[in-house]
């Protein structure tokens, strides 16, 4: 076709991302099969599924958020009537990255998380605003920072009725979704 590799990534990609394709993850599948059972086993888990990781120098956003998306097209096409929670975060915004255009007729998304910042290119509610446009779903964005200042600003905060609403919406779930970060020994 006479494309650059650059060029042929970014056309994959798309198609991906607009679902015209699947990109599937190729790797070590034994070894997470195993990790798999391992997690499932010890702590109870129904569902379970480990990636593997193509670039063990960064973070494994790419093989993660693949596989989050698929995890979440499933969910999103086993039926209406599902209120999805969101937290934030790299790894959530890669699933979303990754998640092709499809309509999610009676799925609706709920921030988990409250976090108004005053810089827009920090804005952890972006995640839950690209995933309602993907799907075009119902989104609702928890209206209230992350941490109050104090426990009366957090009293006054939980007694407004958006937000109120959106609590009780976030309570009643049928699923969440959250990113864990890392889980090196320096994490918080």
């Amino acid at each position: 076709l006479g494309l650059t590799s650059l060029k042929a990534h970014r056309l994959i990609t798309k198609a991906n991302q607009e679902g015209l394709v699947k990109v599937y993850i190729d790797g070590e599948i034994s070894e997470c099969v195993a990790l798999e059972d391992e997690l499932s086993g010890r702590y109870g888990l129904d569902y379970c599924e480990v990636v593997p990781d193509f670039d063990p120098e960064d973070l494994p956003l790419k093989a993660l958020g693949i596989a989050g998306a698929q995890f979440l097209k499933r969910e999103i096409e086993r039926g209406e009537g599902t209120l999805i929670g969101v937290g934030h975060g790299r790894t959530l915004a890669a699933c979303v990255e990754y998640l092709p255009r499809i309509s999610a007729d009676g799925i609706r998304f709920v921030s988990l998380l409250g976090g108004l910042t005053r810089k827009f290119s920090a804005n952890p509610h972006d995640v839950i605003h690209r995933l309602a446009e993907r799907t075009g779903a119902e989104a609702y964005v928890m209206p209230v920072p992350m941490f109050a200042n104090t426990v009366e600003d957090r009293a006054v905060l939980l007694g407004q009725k958006g937000v109120s609403e959106v609590f009780d919406l976030a309570r009643s779930a049928d699923l969440l979704l959250a990113g864990i970060g890392t889980a090196e020994q320096e994490a918080s």
